[in-house]
């Protein structure tokens, strides 16, 4: 069986590359309807720009009491190319054991005798739950409130994914901040692997071509404030299994965005990434040995 899917379709893209004409509009007959045999399903809507240029896709449920909402912006390529933005609404403070255990450990006999309670830790979710003008009395009559149990409001994560681009400056309003942002290199500058004619020369001959380089991946998450980077999209010049060379990409990119090398990967096949809380402080990958 098919998976089941809807089509959203983002209208007005502007043609950002201004060396390289437009497309031509795809040629639709008037009445066309998409077939179901694949699995498309009804209900797709025709979105267009808000006045700031940019698209508001839509707000969906997520994890068990959350949501994400999904935005894009252009970003200059050689055609019409957009950059979506990934982000989860704010969440509940996290609780604070620190302060709670000690005063269930005090009462854990009391607790067992008169609540039932074998394991004092089992009441850690109760006052997780707690609102911040709410507040549990203990057996002892001590009391926790969850104002002093559980730590303030805190953001959401943000991830920005970018298609083929040259300049993804216009995505700089909706992507800033952002824990996660992945950008494509398609070329770089090696002469460590015989590369020559500068740096300077390769970026303009990339950029005519609507694409980036790491340094150019790493400048834009230096002005989005970005807490890491993915780079993707890579020249079949650089095979994945060549470790080294893809460190040196990695490497060139991290300078750029000044960010420390264990927050900026180059993407490969099935890798998989943690994408942290914006309040924890762990890398996105362990630091390479020296």
């Amino acid at each position: 069986m098919l998976p089941r899917f809807v089509v959203h379709e983002l209208h007005d893209i502007p043609n950002l590359h201004s060396s390289r004409p437009p497309p031509p509009p795809l040629a639709v007959a008037p009445g066309d309807v998409r077939s179901s045999d694949a699995g498309e399903q009804p209900g797709g809507l025709d979105l267009r720009p808000r006045p700031d240029g940019c698209w508001e896709l839509l707000t969906a449920a997520f994890g068990e009491s959350g949501s994400v909402t999904v935005r894009a912006a252009p970003v200059r390529h050689t055609v019409p190319t957009v950059g979506y933005v990934v982000e989860e609404a704010s969440k509940r403070g996290r609780l604070k054991p620190e302060l709670v255990l000690p005063l269930l450990q005090r009462n854990k006999q009391a607790l067992a005798d008169e609540w039932g309670v074998r394991d004092p830790r089992s009441v850690l979710k109760k006052v997780a739950a707690l609102g911040a003008e709410e507040e549990l009395v203990l057996p002892d009559g001590a009391v926790i409130r969850g104002s002093d149990a559980v730590g303030g409001t805190r953001r959401g994560r943000k991830i920005a994914v970018l298609g083929d681009c040259c300049d993804a400056s216009p995505c700089s309003g909706i992507a800033a901040g952002c824990d996660l942002l992945v950008h494509e290199a398609t070329n770089a500058y090696l002469p460590q692997y015989g590369d020559s004619g500068g740096l300077a020369r390769l970026q303009r001959e990339t950029a005519a071509h609507g694409h980036s380089t790491p340094q150019m991946a790493g400048a834009v998450a230096r002005r989005f404030g970005a807490r890491a980077l993915l780079l993707t999209h890579f020249s079949q010049r650089y095979p994945p299994d060549a470790v080294g060379m893809m460190r040196a990409i990695a490497a060139a990119a991290a300078a750029e965005a000044e960010l420390p090398p264990e927050q900026v990967v180059a993407a490969r096949d099935t890798l998989v990434l943690p994408i942290w809380q914006p309040d924890r402080t762990k890398a996105m990958r362990p630091a390479s040995p020296p």
